[in-house]
């Protein structure tokens, strides 16, 4: 059998105004294992909280002043994440940490944008949520889910609808009205969904969906 490596667990992206900081360290906490603690990031008003081990979620680098993200990575083998590295990361090193990729990945997607997906979906499942500072804007995106902590799910907030993920369906029921999961080889930008190749994908007119065009 072939060695893996995995880093998942529950992280919450979220920028804007209705939901308080506090209230989203708190939602994490409440899920948190004894062994693990909540961490976050906070860039203005918008905060990048994961249940984690380390330190800090991603490595303070000169690139966090441009891009940040979040990152739950698993389900791949040595042999895969080599060559993912080798092809993607020119480095064969950070398979020995699997943490490392909450910093390159971001890293990588402020290179070469939504390719990065078409890249990396044939070697590793994960699920990232990506901050940038050219726009200021979240953007989220998916390969193929294999346990717990690789699907990835957005929702609308009660009552200004702005757009908060994480890869907990069930944590964000305390501050949405409705839940959606993104779909394997996806990704959303701008609050638009797209699959991996650039292909627009129309999105369900949910209540909240109709509600958050009207607040426009």
């Amino acid at each position: 059998m072939k060695d893996t490596k995995q880093s998942g667990q529950y992280f919450i992206a979220y920028s804007g105004t209705e939901i308080s900081h506090d209230n989203i360290i708190s939602a994490l906490k409440s899920i948190c294992p004894k062994e693990y603690t909540v961490k976050k990031e906070t860039i203005g008003n918008t905060i990048l909280a994961k249940i984690s081990h380390n330190e800090y979620i991603y490595d303070r680098e000169p690139y966090y002043h441009e891009y940040a993200g979040l990152v739950s990575v698993s389900g791949y083998n040595q042999d895969e994440i080599k060559i993912a590295n080798i092809k993607s990361f020119n480095s064969w090193y950070y398979i020995s940490d699997p943490d490392h990729y909450h910093f390159l990945i971001p890293r990588k997607y402020g290179i070469h944008g939504t390719r990065m997906f078409k890249e990396l979906k044939d070697y590793m499942h994960f699920c990232s949520v990506i901050w940038s500072r050219a726009n200021n804007t979240l953007f989220a995106g998916v390969t193929k889910p294999n346990n717990q902590y690789t699907h990835l799910y957005y929702g609308y907030t009660k009552q200004k609808h702005e757009l908060i993920f994480s890869n907990n369906e069930n944590i964000l029921n305390e501050f949405c009205d409705e839940i959606t999961e993104m779909q394997e080889n996806t990704y959303m930008k701008n609050g638009e969904l797209f699959t991996i190749y650039g292909e627009k994908i129309e999105q369900v007119q949910t209540n909240s969906l109709i509600k958050k065009k009207l607040l426009k």
